[in-house]
């Protein structure tokens, strides 16, 4: 069995996948993880084809293999006996593996308008948008994301068209414009008490939910 796991929405995804590795480990399977960043054809073969020194049933988990062609080229074939999850933090092509079960998670476009409206000033729409969001979106994903984009803006604000540069062109210009409505200060000071909300939800110090952490958070800006 081959599934990938895909998809922008990267907060529904990871927890996708750690519910079927929950599931597997109940069930007494041997799990291994590789990355697939560094992963070479010879590690991916010997753990695909070798079995569990436990006598397990085991599954393979690469996460972002994306296009290596030699090893997609293995895999395509199939001549192995374990299960494999492939996790990709973007949406790939279907016919990079044909035949093997996908499950897609994509951003609700929502989160973009909500993104965007960001600025000093418009706290109001802002706020009116993050509460339709949340109707059908958990509070980690809207904050993994509020994130992202507080991350994107100080690299515009600061260093230009240069600091977006893995960035496809319609996003660096939306970028630069929010940019423009903040200054460096104000973006650098944003982003530290994101971390600081960060740090007290993990560390289950903050009186107050994620989610009224985000409505807190907006309405100051």
């Amino acid at each position: 069995m081959i599934k990938i796991i895909h998809g922008d929405n990267i907060v529904q995804s990871r927890k996708r996948l750690t519910e079927i590795l929950e599931k597997a480990r109940k069930e007494g399977t041997e799990i291994v993880y590789l990355d697939g960043t560094k992963v070479t054809i010879t590690e991916v073969r010997s753990a695909l084809e070798s079995g569990s020194l436990f006598g397990k049933n085991r599954l393979v988990v690469i996460e972002n293999l994306k296009e290596k062609p030699e090893i997609l080229t293995y895999l395509k074939k199939g001549k192995f006996d374990n299960d494999l999850i492939l996790w990709e933090q973007k949406e790939i092509k279907r016919e990079i593996i044909p035949g093997v079960e996908l499950e897609i998670f994509k951003l609700p476009p929502l989160i973009f308008s909500f993104l965007e409206s960001i600025r000093p000033g418009s706290s109001k729409e802002s706020l009116r948008l993050l509460s339709e969001l949340k109707k059908g979106e958990e509070p980690e994903m809207i904050f993994y994301m509020l994130v992202r984009q507080f991350r994107f803006l100080i690299l515009a604000r600061d260093l230009g068209d240069s600091g977006l540069s893995d960035l496809s062109l319609w996003q660096q210009k939306k970028f630069l414009k929010q940019a423009e409505n903040f200054s460096l200060e104000q973006l650098l000071e944003i982003y530290r008490k994101l971390l600081e909300i960060d740090f007290k939800q993990k560390t289950s110090s903050d009186p107050y939910s994620l989610s009224s952490r985000l409505d807190l958070l907006t309405a100051e800006i």
